[in-house]
């Protein structure tokens, strides 16, 4: 029996079971790769994120050492400037801190 001896209306069932699978079929895999894709957004939110955002603090916290300089050459009060030299000394610590986290 060929295929040319098989209806019209059996044909185009035919075809239609065909394409609605070969849609499944590729939906599927689309699928399947989006949860993957998914998965990589989320490692990148989760864990590079927090590397930059602590480059940004660090960053923050070097502008504010400068400030903390700047402030102590200006000044001629010398509790002001004990006061920032002990401002300058914790953001050194907390940049100190970051890095050995980041380093982890």
């Amino acid at each position: 029996m060929g295929f040319s001896k098989i209806k019209l209306s059996n044909k185009l069932i035919i075809a239609f079971s065909l394409m609605i699978i070969l849609i499944m079929g590729v939906s599927s895999l689309a699928i399947l790769r989006l949860s993957q894709i998914n998965g990589t957004v989320d490692q990148l939110i989760d864990v590079e994120n927090e590397k930059v955002s602590a480059a940004y603090n660090m960053r923050g916290s070097i502008n504010k050492i400068a400030i903390s300089i700047r402030n102590i050459s200006i000044s001629n009060d010398m509790n002001y400037m004990n006061e920032q030299k002990k401002y300058w000394i914790r953001i050194e610590l907390f940049i100190m801190k970051t890095k050995i986290n980041l380093a982890a």
